[in-house]
């Protein structure tokens, strides 16, 4: 079992940064991972401020097959970010996989979309991924503490789903 959830990507302006996560799983295990990524510096003026920003995920088996992909790719200056497509009018974006054979998928994905609730602020939805392998949950938020809430919630459903408890202390030194 291992929960692999950094602190949020916070690009400065003229950021251009690319992230690579390549997630292992071996039967019978379960892996949690997440990444927010937030609109910039916003009280230095920079948001949106950043050259790129892309992401890649890419879960495989021990086997080194490949389970799923997911890529987003956010180019502030070159694409509109406030279009339908893409964040459309939100400023935050967050994703939390959960790979396991542990709980039915349906279920997990049930859980995950019902973990926080969906309004104006803050939109989640949760689908099942490729290969039943797992599932992810998506969070699109107009401020950077919703996004981190949503996805803290949706982490707490998951726990408490698969191991029946919910969040741990945090610490941070």
């Amino acid at each position: 079992y291992l929960e692999y959830l950094p602190d949020p990507i916070i690009p400065y302006r003229g950021a251009r940064y690319y992230q690579e996560v390549l997630l292992e799983k071996a039967p019978g295990a379960t892996l949690i991972s997440s990444d927010i990524i937030l609109p910039g510096r916003v009280a230095s003026g920079e948001a949106f401020a950043y050259d790129v920003v892309g992401v890649a995920t890419r879960g495989h088996d021990l086997e080194g097959r490949l389970l799923f992909q997911d890529v987003m790719l956010l180019e502030p200056g070159r694409t509109g970010l406030e279009s339908a497509g893409c964040l459309g009018g939100y400023s935050a974006v967050g994703t939390l996989f959960v790979l396991t054979e542990a709980v039915p998928v349906p279920a997990l994905v049930d859980a995950m979309a019902g973990s926080y609730p969906t309004g104006t602020e803050t939109a989640i939805g949760a689908s099942a991924l490729p290969n039943n392998c797992g599932a992810v949950a998506r969070v699109l938020s107009r401020s950077s503490r919703g996004a981190q809430d949503a996805i803290t919630a949706t982490w707490a459903a998951a726990r408490r789903l698969l191991l029946g408890e919910g969040l741990p202390e945090l610490r941070k030194y």
